[in-house]
């Protein structure tokens, strides 16, 4: 995820109690969470593969639990999409459309069942309190309105939302940052900054609206609308990326 973590922190005086990272992949962000003071974290990963690799790389403690499975807004089983070419970043519980279409050095290659488990359960089932939780990331390829749908309990609690964004769907049914600001704005966050990193897709940040102070909301005002979508339509945006790489939110 393309957000520098500590920096954000200290431009918004976070508090540093913990966080949930949903599609946590290999854990690659936990040296920023450590700097954030996030020293409580949650990692959820449903791929087995990649679990295996996040367990090996974040070792189980006190503070820090890992868990094998994905997040929605109800329990069963579903089937996860397979992308060949990034290393599983862009598998995801929606099929994929315009992603491929976007990225075409990409390519669907089967899929994979796996358990889902709505996040305000599954902190409940484990004996941990939202309210632990500063910060919750979502890195679910297109299924993150699921996520938060299953994830009310926790969102009355936590101070901010790092997620992926998209102006147009580019999953089946995924998620938009309209639809993720209207969702979000509705339980008292505002997205404070977007880096937009390949033309229809990038990273973003909200955090609850109360706790900004009076010109962070001036300025949210005057310059919030000009981030809302990327600088310029995704289908002019140059030629199509032939692999995963610098222009993939997802590498």
């Amino acid at each position: 995820m393309d957000l520098d973590f500590p920096k954000l922190w200290m431009r918004y005086r976070l508090p540093a109690r913990g966080v949930i990272h949903v599609g946590a992949h290999a854990g690659q962000e936990r040296i920023a969470y450590s700097a954030c003071g996030l020293i409580r974290q949650m990692w959820i990963e449903p791929q087995p593969e990649v679990f295996q690799r996040l367990r090996a790389a974040i070792p189980e403690s006190r503070h820090v639990r890992l868990f094998n499975v994905a997040c929605g807004d109800r329990t069963g089983r579903a089937v996860m999409h397979r992308l060949v070419g990034n290393d599983g970043r862009s598998n995801s519980l929606l099929r994929p459309t315009l992603h491929l279409e976007r990225w075409p050095g990409l390519h669907a290659e089967g899929t994979l069942e796996v358990q889902v488990v709505r996040l305000d359960d599954l902190l409940a089932q484990s004996g941990l309190a939202a309210s632990d939780f500063s910060l919750l990331v979502l890195d679910v390829q297109g299924f993150e309105l699921a996520v938060l749908r299953g994830a009310e309990r926790t969102l009355d609690a936590i101070d901010a939302v790092a997620c992926e964004v998209a102006s147009v769907p580019l999953y089946e049914n995924g998620s938009t940052a309209e639809s993720l600001d209207a969702h979000l704005a509705d339980r008292g966050f505002a997205r404070v900054v977007t880096k937009w990193s390949a033309g229809c897709a990038g990273d973003a940040f909200y955090i609850r609206r109360s706790m900004l102070g009076p010109v962070d909301r001036l300025r949210l005002a005057i310059v919030g609308g000009k981030q809302a979508q990327p600088p310029r339509s995704w289908r002019s945006f140059g030629a199509p990326t032939t692999a995963a790489g610098p222009g993939d939110p997802h590498a």
